[in-house]
């Protein structure tokens, strides 16, 4: 079961989860960015490293686009995993359950990026 590593919806939007299969990752909001990264926690050096430069699994610049893939996965993913705080942000709430559904980096890219397509 995916563990909620950290989050804050006041300083840097965001939150971190680790997947069952060991892979961490970490989703950032702004008001008109989404940015999912994988994060390598194996070192200091490492992580810092990876919170600027590790694989970026999925970004969104259009405010429109963010909204449009929020509502997608609300619709996909109804029901929150059991374990995850509420959030005020949406876009977090939504983001954080879809990554949470996940077993894998590749799958949270996989979801992510096709969320809306999956509802047209």
């Amino acid at each position: 079961m995916p563990i909620l590593l950290q989050w804050s919806e006041t300083t840097g939007c965001g939150a971190t989860i680790k997947l069952d299969n060991g892979d961490v990752v970490h989703v950032s909001v702004t008001v008109a960015r989404v940015t999912v990264r994988q994060w390598n926690l194996s070192g200091l050096l490492m992580t810092a490293i990876s919170r600027f430069f590790g694989p970026k699994l999925y970004k969104v610049t259009n405010v429109k686009r963010i909204g449009r893939a929020a509502g997608a996965l609300r619709l996909i993913y109804p029901v929150n995993k059991p374990g995850l705080p509420h959030f005020e942000n949406p876009v977090l709430a939504a983001f954080t359950n879809a990554i949470c559904q996940c077993g894998s980096a590749a799958e949270v890219s996989n979801v992510l990026n096709e969320a809306v397509s999956r509802l047209a």
